[in-house]
C-alpha cells in the first residue's frame, strides 16, 4: 500500500535528530542555540528549535529569515523536492509499502489496556496533528491584543513574537480533531490559538483559546502534571516561573527574562511545580499567585518544593476583576510586576519535608543539603541538627558551623541581587550590531544637544558595558560642562535605561564603591562628583585602579579578624560633574563636554517609561553581546595614528566593537575619535611648553635663543596660556626653567654673536620633541611633516 504523509510526519515525530543526523547533517548542528547554518553557510544566524518534536528550525543567513520542519530543512540543506525529503524519511524510519508506521515515541512501560489509556493517546495524536498544521501565532491576534502581549510592541518587535504558541481557523480546527470545541461560555469561535500541553515525554494535548477568551482542552487528553512551555525547557535555568495562566506566565517572563511554565489550573500547581523541582534541584522556582481560590494552592505548591510565592499587589485600588500578573502588567506595567517578583516570598517547607524533597531522599549532594538547611530560620533550624549530623556522621558543632557559614554566602550573595535588576533575557534572534547601535545613538540624539559625535561615543561605551570584561582595559566615561543645567541628569538617565544593570550613585564613599563594585559588578553612574571627588584621594584612587583589569583591585583589611582582602574596582564606570576632575581621571577617560542648549534647539522630553521602552534594547545587547563575546577577545581593531598612547588604549575598545557590528560603524568610531580627542586637552601642559618653543625655532629659523627672548617669544603667543601664566602675570626664566627640569632640559651660558648669557640651544630639545610632541602638527587643517632634527626645515630645504 501507499504510505501516507501523515504515517510519515507521525513515525519522525520526536525522532528528527536521530533522522537529521542519519541523513548526514552533522549534530552540532542541531542543539537549540543559534550557530552556522548547514545549508546556506550562516555563520550565527540558524537554530534548530524541534518544537513539539516536529523538527522546526529557523535560519536568517540569507538575509531572508526562513524556517519550516524537519522535511523543509532536509529540502534547504540539499536542495530535495518535498517527495525526495519524504521519501528519504520514510527510508530512513524504515518505512516501505505495505509496513505499518512505527510509534513516534518510546512505547509506555504498560499496555494501553484501557478506554481512559486510549482516549488519552489519541488526544495525543490529534494534538501534533493540529500543531503540524497550524503556523505560529500573530501579534495581531485578538486576544494577545486584549491581554496587552507583548506589552512593548514597536517596530523591533517579531510578527510572531511567542515561538510556543500558534493559531488556526476553527474551520480548520474542527476538520483535524473531528468536533467543536466548547468552553464554559459556548462554543470556541473566529481564529484559535493553540498551547502544545504535555510532560517530559512529549505533548498530551491542547489549550485552545478564542478570541474571546473562551478556553478548551481536547476531549478525553492528559492534563494533569502537564504544562504549557512559554520557550523552549532551558538546560539548567537560574530562576523558573510557574503561573496558572498563559497570559500571567507571558507577562512575567516578559517582565523578568526569566523561563516560565502555566499549568493552566491551580489544581495543577502543584504537579508541575514537583516535576520542575525534580528536573531542575538548584533552580530558584517562583510559583505566580492568582488573587481568590488559587492562591491556597499556589502556596501550597510553594511550600511543597521550597520555592518562592510570588502574589500581584495591586494596592487600595484594585477592582475584583483584577487578580493574576497580566492584569498587574496592563494596570502598572513590567517594572511593578519585575519588582514583586524578585521579592517573591520563600515558602519554608516543614520539618518532615526537608528530606522529601527531589533530589534529597539520598545525601548524594552535600551542597544542595547544606544550602536547604541555610535557608531555614534557627529556630527552624535546630530540631534538624542532631538528625541530619548523624546521618552524614559528622559532630552537631561542624553542622552549625558549615550551615552558618553557607548562609551567610547567601545573604551576601541576596544583597547583591537586591540591589541590582537582573540582567534581561537575551534577545531570541540574532541580533544586527550596526542596527542596534544606531537605535541606541538614537535615543541619545532623541532627548540631548550633544556635541559632534558624542552619540556615536555614547551608543559605542554603552553597548561596551556588556562586553567591557573581555577587554584588557576599560575607559571610563567622563561627562562635564561648564554649569549647570547643560544635560547631565538627562543623559545619565538615558545612560541608565540601556546600559547594563547599571547603578546610580551620588556622594559615594570609597568603601561603599569598592565594595558594590566587588558584590555586584554593575555599571556604575556617579552623579555631582564635582561635589566630592576634588579633595577626595581615597576615591580618586580606588576610580583610577579600574582602569586596566589587571589591576583593577585594592587591599583592605576586613571582617572579625581584620585580614587583608582584596576587592575588585573593574567595571564600567560613568562620572557626571561640572568642571574637570583631577589630570590623572581624565586620562583615562572618554570625555564629553555638553553644553546648554539654546532657546532655538529642540529635543523631546525624557518619558516616564523610558526603562520599560529600552527593555528590548538591553535584550539586543545581551544577545549580541553573548553572540560576539569570542570575536572581541581576538579583536586587533585598526587604530588611528595619535600622540596620545593612553587615548588609544581608552579608545581600541571602542574600535574593536565597531568593528564586530560592523556596516559604517568602523568610519562612525574612527570620526568620533578625530572628533573628541585632541592632544592639546590631553598632553598637559609639558608638552604643550615643549610645542610652543619648537614653533618658536621653527619659525625664526634659528638653534639658539637667550632665556629672556624665550620667554617674550612664548607671552606673544595668543592661544597659551604663558601671558598670564602667574596670577595673570606673565611666564619668567624661572618659571620656564621649573616647567623644563622634568624633561632634563636647563639654561646654560650661549653666546649669540658678541653677546652672552642664559639660554637654550635647539638640540637641547631633540629627544624631548620626538618622545612627547605627534610630529605631526596642525596647520590650516592639514597634516603636515615636520623632521625631529630639523623642525624648521621645508621638504626642499
Amino acid at each position: 500500500m501507499t504510505i501516507e504523509l501523515s504515517h510519515v510526519k507521525a513515525a519522525a515525530q520526536g525522532r528528527w535528530t536521530e533522522i537529521l543526523t542519519h541523513l548526514g547533517i552533522d549534530v552540532s548542528h542541531l542543539k537549540n542555540r543559534h550557530g552556522p547554518c548547514p545549508g546556506c553557510g550562516g555563520r550565527d544566524r540558524f537554530r534548530f528549535d524541534n518544537l513539539a518534536g516536529r523538527g522546526t528550525w529557523v535560519c536568517g543567513g540569507s538575509g531572508q529569515e526562513q524556517a519550516g520542519d524537519g522535511f523543509q530543512l532536509l529540502e534547504h540543506v540539499y536542495g530535495w523536492s518535498r517527495a525526495e525529503s519524504f521519501k528519504a524519511v520514510a527510508e530512513t524510519l524504515g518505512l516501505t509499502d505495505g509496513t505499518e508506521p512505527p510509534p513516534p515515541r518510546k512505547a509506555p512501560a504498560k499496555p494501553l489496556d484501557n478506554g481512559r489509556q486510549i482516549r488519552q493517546a489519541e488526544a495525543a495524536r490529534l494534538a501534533r496533528t493540529v500543531i503540524n498544521a497550524a503556523p505560529l501565532a500573530e501579534i495581531s491576534h485578538p486576544y494577545l491584543i486584549t491581554k496587552q502581549l507583548p506589552s512593548q510592541r514597536d517596530e523591533q518587535t517579531p510578527a510572531n513574537p511567542f515561538p510556543t504558541l500558534y493559531q488556526i481557523p476553527i474551520k480548520k480546527l474542527v476538520e483535524l480533531i473531528g468536533y467543536h470545541p466548547k468552553g464554559r461560555a459556548g462554543h470556541l469561535d473566529g481564529t484559535i490559538l493553540i498551547a502544545p500541553v504535555g510532560d517530559w515525554d512529549g505533548i498530551t494535548t491542547l489549550e485552545m483559546i478564542d478570541e474571546t477568551g473562551r478556553k478548551s482542552i481536547l476531549s478525553g487528553s492528559k492534563k494533569a502534571g502537564c504544562w504549557w512551555a512559554a520557550q523552549a525547557m532551558p538546560e539548567a535555568p537560574t530562576h523558573l516561573l510557574i503561573g496558572e495562566g498563559i497570559a500571567t506566565v507571558l507577562s512575567a517572563c516578559e517582565a523578568t527574562g526569566w523561563p516560565g511554565v502555566a499549568a493552566l489550573s491551580c489544581g495543577n500547581l502543584k504537579s508541575v511545580a514537583q516535576a520542575m523541582r525534580q528536573r531542575y534541584p538548584e533552580t530558584k522556582i517562583i510559583i505566580l499567585a492568582d488573587l481568590g481560590n488559587g492562591q491556597g494552592k499556589a502556596e501550597e505548591a510553594a511550600k511543597a518544593i521550597g520555592g518562592r510565592l510570588a502574589v500581584p499587589d495591586f494596592g487600595v485600588d484594585r477592582s475584583e476583576a483584577q487578580t493574576d500578573f497580566n492584569d498587574l502588567a496592563k494596570d502598572q506595567g513590567l517594572e511593578v510586576i519585575r519588582e514583586q517578583i524578585k521579592h517573591a516570598k520563600k515558602i519554608t517547607t516543614t520539618r518532615t519535608t526537608v528530606w522529601e524533597k527531589p533530589g534529597f531522599e539520598k545525601v548524594t549532594n552535600l551542597d544542595r543539603v547544606i544550602d536547604a538547611l541555610a535557608e531555614l530560620k534557627p529556630i527552624e533550624y535546630d530540631p534538624y541538627r542532631k538528625p541530619i549530623a548523624k546521618q552524614l556522621d559528622i559532630r552537631s558543632s561542624t553542622l552549625d558551623t558549615v550551615v552558618e557559614d553557607r548562609r551567610r554566602e547567601l545573604e551576601e550573595a541576596q544583597t547583591g541581587n537586591d540591589i541590582l535588576a537582573p540582567l534581561p533575557e537575551p534577545w531570541t534572534d540574532p541580533v544586527d550590531g550596526a542596527a542596534l547601535l544606531d537605535e541606541i545613538r538614537a535615543y541619545y540624539e532623541r532627548y540631548l544637544v550633544l556635541p559632534d559625535h558624542a552619540a556615536e561615543a555614547l551608543a559605542l561605551w554603552t553597548l561596551g558595558t556588556y562586553v567591557y570584561d573581555v577587554f584588557r582595559i576599560w575607559p571610563k566615561l567622563l561627562v562635564t560642562s561648564p554649569e549647570k543645567r547643560c544635560g547631565k541628569s538627562t543623559l545619565r538617565e538615558t545612560m541608565e535605561a540601556m546600559a547594563r544593570q547599571a547603578m546610580p550613585t551620588s556622594n559615594i564613599t570609597p568603601a561603599a564603591l569598592f565594595r558594590t563594585i566587588d558584590l555586584a559588578k554593575p555599571t556604575i553612574t556617579i552623579d555631582e562628583a564635582d561635589t566630592f571627588l576634588t579633595d577626595n584621594d581615597d576615591l580618586r584612587g580606588i576610580i583610577n585602579s579600574g582602569h586596566a583589569r589587571k589591576g583593577a583591585f585594592v587591599i583592605r583589611c576586613d571582617g572579625d579578624d581584620n585580614q587583608p582582602k582584596r576587592f575588585s574596582t573593574w567595571a564600567p564606570m560613568v562620572i557626571f560633574m561640572i568642571k574637570l576632575p583631577a589630570d590623572t581621571i581624565v586620562d583615562r577617560s572618554i570625555v564629553i563636554q555638553l553644553r546648554r542648549k539654546l532657546p532655538g534647539e529642540r529635543v523631546e522630553r525624557l518619558p516616564q517609561d523610558l526603562d520599560e521602552r529600552c527593555l528590548p534594547i538591553r535584550r539586543r545587547c545581551v544577545r549580541w553581546a553573548e553572540d560576539n563575546e569570542e570575536k572581541l577577545k581576538r579583536a586587533v581593531p585598526d587604530m588611528p595614528q595619535h600622540g596620545n598612547d593612553r587615548a588609544l588604549d581608552n579608545w581600541l575598545p571602542l574600535f574593536a566593537i565597531a568593528e564586530a557590528a560592523g556596516g559604517e560603524w568602523t568610519v562612525k568610531v574612527r570620526l568620533a575619535f578625530n572628533g573628541l580627542e585632541t592632544l592639546d586637552e590631553d598632553d598637559g601642559i609639558g608638552p604643550l611648553i615643549l610645542r610652543d618653543i619648537r614653533t618658536v625655532f621653527t619659525e625664526r629659523r634659528i638653534e639658539r635663543m637667550f632665556s629672556r627672548e624665550l620667554v617674550d617669544a612664548l607671552t606673544e603667543i595668543e592661544e597659551s596660556p604663558w601671558a598670564e601664566w602667574q596670577r595673570g602675570k606673565p611666564l619668567t626664566q624661572n618659571s620656564l626653567a621649573r616647567l623644563l627640569k622634568p624633561f632634563g632640559i636647563r639654561p646654560h651660558e650661549i653666546r649669540i654673536g658678541p653677546d652672552h648669557a642664559k639660554g637654550y640651544e635647539l638640540d637641547q630639545f631633540l629627544d624631548a620633541f620626538a618622545r612627547y610632541i605627534d610630529d605631526r602638527t596642525e596647520t590650516n587643517g592639514e597634516k603636515q611633516e615636520s623632521s625631529p632634527d630639523h623642525p624648521f626645515q621645508t621638504a626642499t630645504s
